[in-house]
């Protein structure tokens, strides 16, 4: 069997054994849920896995744009160079964190050896899909609980809720690498400034206050960036985020949606009207995003670095700078500590292939100031004095003006909460039948028993994921009663 180019891709005696023999090679005594197949060619690869996991989800990534499409049919899922998407977006679209554990990704060598190039992207792609949703795992599993508390006070304590305006200036985004210094000091009037929360020290150092302060983080150590927020400072972020108390009742904040079942419910309880965004492993691509989908200038990023330094990795003055300090010892100087966190940078790596492979819409907008140190493929740089000039007849005049969205009092949202919750793990503690049927019950215990139902998943056993849940789930509906009386 020959490619289009009369290369021979299976074997010209029996091609169906031959796929049965490497499926068999590669599952030994495994059941994937989900079983991904790099370029495979004329597809024999389809029917042996649909032979031994005939429930099993196939997802074909092809190699080019015009080969062996008469096959894409016996495949659940098909990818290709042309298509909207990233082989990295298409995978996160196609498979959840959770089923990443029952995941396989398979080659087919012959096509690797006759499309060398294309294999190479499409395989470090998957390899930086897998560090990315390893990661969430990982984190989902610590702080599944706290995320699912922030969405609950969040929804509940925030007091001062608006709609942000229409962006009709050209965007800086400002975070927290060193080229951020670059662009002090700094004439705001030409733009709508737009922080990531661990940038917030530095500008308010230099004088600048922010139109918009962004933040995703669900840490709870993420709140001492807000130390440098004053009240007059409007923040964005999804329900997940950890806001400090004081914010919640004293900021405007405006609220971000990812489109899950948890935040439906929750915006639907409570009255609130949120801004749909894209959920992203930094908070720099999330906020990247709105500014592209609420204006139509351009935007340029500063401190966007997404590099490994052998200084700090963070522009100065920052918020963990006091607990950077208190590590500081004879035996531990500055030098090495900082030498150690600059050993690891797949998380940047990944944060940075995820910029380099957005499409034209995107690259064609966004920019980066130069003192940047790490090239992004497809991410242009810029100085601010030449990217104002550029954008020079977009600049409007006029305030923007922030809506205010008249909701119910925190004891009536509280009241209304509380009694989901209680429902809610009434309902998880009996439950019975296929909770992957039920979106918002399968969110909810994999926020609070993540590693439980994980384990549930691999193994078939029931284990202990509804009980821990259903407590949990009233535990937290009692502290809400309690704070709002």
């Amino acid at each position: 069997m020959k490619n289009t180019e009369g290369v021979r891709l299976h074997s010209a005696y029996n091609p169906d054994r031959e796929a049965e023999r490497y499926v068999e090679s590669v599952l030994l005594d495994k059941s994937p849920r989900i079983i991904v197949v790099t370029e495979p060619a004329e597809s024999y690869l389809a029917n042996a896995f649909r032979k031994r996991l005939p429930h099993a989800h196939l997802i074909a990534l092809r190699y080019t744009n015009q080969n062996f499409i008469d096959t894409d049919n016996l495949w659940d899922a098909v990818w290709r160079p042309n298509s909207i998407q990233s082989v990295g977006d298409f995978l996160f679209s196609s498979i959840l964190e959770e089923f990443l554990p029952a995941t396989i990704f398979v080659p087919w060598k012959p096509s690797d050896s006759q499309w060398p190039e294309r294999s190479k992207k499409v395989w470090d792609e998957i390899a930086s899909f897998i560090t990315i949703q390893t990661a969430v795992i990982r984190t989902r599993a610590h702080f599944g609980k706290r995320w699912l508390a922030n969405s609950v006070y969040n929804s509940v304590f925030a007091q001062n809720i608006v709609i942000l305006p229409q962006i009709t200036k050209p965007a800086l985004l400002a975070c927290a690498g060193p080229s951020l210094k670059s662009i002090f000091p700094l004439n705001t009037d030409s733009l709508y400034i737009t922080a990531v929360s661990s940038a917030l020290s530095c500008l308010s150092f230099h004088g600048v206050k922010p139109d918009l302060c962004i933040t995703t983080d669900g840490g709870y150590w993420s709140r001492d960036h807000f130390r440098y927020c004053s009240p007059d400072i409007p923040v964005a972020f999804p329900l997940e985020a950890a806001i400090p108390a004081d914010i919640l009742e004293n900021n405007p904040v405006a609220f971000f949606s990812y489109g899950s079942q948890l935040e439906r419910s929750l915006y639907r309880l409570t009255g609130i009207t949120p801004v749909l965004a894209q959920r992203n492993g930094t908070v720099a691509g999330t906020a990247a995003s709105y500014l592209l989908d609420h204006g139509k200038n351009s935007i340029i990023a500063a401190g966007l670095d997404l590099s490994v330094e052998q200084s700090f990795t963070h522009v100065r003055p920052h918020a963990f700078d006091p607990l950077l300090e208190t590590m500081i010892g004879r035996c531990f100087p500055l030098c090495g500590i900082l030498y150690e966190r600059s050993g690891n940078g797949m998380a940047l790596d990944a944060y940075a292939r995820w910029f380099g492979s957005r499409d034209e819409k995107f690259s064609k907008r966004f920019f980066r100031v130069p003192e940047s140190t790490r090239i992004i493929p497809k991410i242009k740089s810029a100085s601010l004095s030449k990217f104002l000039k550029n954008n020079r007849e977009s600049i409007p005049t006029g305030p923007s003006c922030l809506q205010k969205q008249d909701i119910s009092t925190v004891y009536a949202r509280g009241q209304l909460v509380a009694s989901f919750l209680e429902e809610t793990a009434d309902i998880i503690r009996t439950f019975h039948g296929d909770i992957e049927k039920n979106l918002l019950l399968l969110e909810i215990v994999q926020l609070v028993a993540f590693t439980g139902y994980i384990s549930y998943l691999n193994s078939g056993t029931p284990g202990t994921w509804r009980e821990e849940t259903s407590e949990y789930l009233f535990s937290l509906a009692k502290k809400v009663r309690a704070r709002v009386q």
